[in-house]
């Protein structure tokens, strides 16, 4: 079976990676907020130029007060729309600063028990690498015997005909 540690270690890897999914995913709908913010801000804001230019153009002053009262009150909304764009925008700018250290802090814990596994599994593999070389040493060392062994016997037979021969 898996040893537990590298279960467990497989476990904190999955809720590491989930956590960063989940923070970078949060980042990500920030960022559509902003995008979308800043829309309506730039679309406000054209709009409150485009009258703001159709008041300037006109170089005659309204003969009409009530339309120019009208006029004025466009204008309050148009800038007050402004602003609301602007304090959304702001918000979701800084809704996004807070989301970056957490999602900074999030790598660096993942790097962290990144690290930590593969230091383990480094250890765990040099450690099989040591006892698979000392089982291989210790299978030569006893062929090598075993065949020095054979070499005597066979040295000794060598001999024996050797001075048998010269016996006849």
């Amino acid at each position: 079976g898996i040893p537990r540690s590298t279960t467990a270690m497989s476990d904190a890897e999955a809720a590491l990676a989930l956590e960063l999914k989940a923070s970078r995913e949060r980042a990500e709908q920030l960022a559509a907020l902003l995008d979308a913010e800043r829309k309506r801000a730039a679309e406000a804001e054209k709009l409150l130029l485009q009258r703001e230019r159709a008041l300037a153009d006109k170089i005659r002053p309204p003969a009409d007060p009530e339309e120019a009262r009208l006029h004025r009150q466009v204008l309050a909304r148009n800038v007050s729309a402004l602003r609301q764009h602007a304090q959304r925008y702001s918000n979701a700018s800084k809704a996004v600063e807070v989301v970056i250290p957490g999602i900074q802090a999030n790598a660096r814990s993942v790097r962290s028990t990144v690290a930590t596994h593969f230091g383990f599994l480094r250890r765990r593999l040099k450690e099989r690498e040591d006892k698979l070389l000392a089982l291989v040493d210790g299978l030569a060392s006893e062929k090598a015997a075993a065949v020095e062994a054979q070499k005597g016997q066979m040295d000794a037979i060598v001999s024996q005909c050797e001075a048998g021969i010269q016996r006849a």
